[in-house]
């Protein structure tokens, strides 16, 4: 009679504390946290499930065919530490996907068919240690894509479709140490610089599998960007609006009699005035 009052003891607690595991899915002890482990492999499912027990601390969902991850998804899950995603059909990343997630330290998102993050969709994990995104259809990267993640170590973006990266996209992660962009096609003109400059600063790992080259233009085809050299990617510059976006604004004045703004700017190795994006460069 003993061991049957126990046994209905200890199965309450573990409702009132965990809740019920989802359909399809099996829970269990987690050894590699403290909580529970939440098996969802390979179930065939197309959403996030719910009944997620409370306090799961590794939720394993690679496998299936998500195409989505709705708002409060994972709402509840505070003490979630590891989010397995890889290997999914999702296509975008929304604003508030992981919101509530606070203790996360590892999310794997690679082998889906992302396009898009949205700024903020990060918001609120400031404990995130690794952030995988590779494998993914990725072609551009927000700047504030990553904001709040200020405890980030490493971010894969290795394997996607990126032509160059913003000014700005790693701005706040303080604490970035490898940052794997190798196989993809990046275009290397000075709009690249920017980006060259941080990692050469931080002394950043931008390698998984070989050092990230050159895809575009021509002439610097397969040439590692590690040893790409300022006057070489000059000469792959148009001087047009796009290329002065995000250069260093030296001085601004305005016309009296017409009243037009006329911003001088450096561009690589030339000076350049520029009056309404229309550019007479000065050799």
């Amino acid at each position: 009679m003993y061991w049957v009052w126990t046994f209905i003891i200890l199965s309450v607690t573990y409702s009132r504390g965990t809740g019920a595991c989802p359909d399809k899915c099996s829970c269990e002890t987690a050894s590699s946290c403290d909580g529970t482990y939440v098996d969802c492999i390979a179930k065939g499912l197309t959403t996030v499930p719910t009944n997620i027990p409370k306090d799961t601390c590794a939720l394993h969902l690679y496998n299936n065919q998500l195409t989505t991850i709705g708002n409060g998804a994972f709402e509840g899950l505070s003490n979630l530490q590891t989010l397995y995603l890889f290997s999914n059909q999702l296509t975008t990343i929304g604003n508030g996907a992981f919101e509530g997630l606070s203790n996360l330290q590892t999310l794997i998102l690679g082998y889906n068919q992302l396009t898009t993050i949205e700024n903020g969709a990060f918001e609120g994990l400031s404990n995130l240690q690794e952030l995988n995104l590779g494998y993914n259809q990725l072609t551009t990267i927000e700047n504030g894509a990553f904001e709040g993640l200020s405890n980030l170590q490493t971010l894969f973006l290795d394997n996607n479709q990126l032509t160059t990266i913003e000014n700005g996209a790693f701005e706040g992660l303080s604490n970035l140490q490898t940052l794997p962009i190798d196989r993809n096609p990046l275009h290397c003109d000075c709009q690249l610089v920017p980006f060259l400059s941080f990692a050469k600063s931080r002394s950043l790992e931008l390698g998984l599998v070989g050092e990230p080259t050159c895809h575009t233009p021509a002439n610097l085809r397969g040439t590692q960007i590690k040893n790409l050299r300022l006057p070489q990617m000059s000469r792959n510059c148009s001087l047009d609006s796009t290329t002065i976006t995000g250069t260093t604004h030296l001085a601004t004045r305005e016309t009296p009699d017409t009243g037009v703004i006329s911003t001088t700017v450096m561009v690589p190795g030339r000076w350049s005035t520029c009056t309404e994006c229309t550019c007479i460069v000065k050799l």
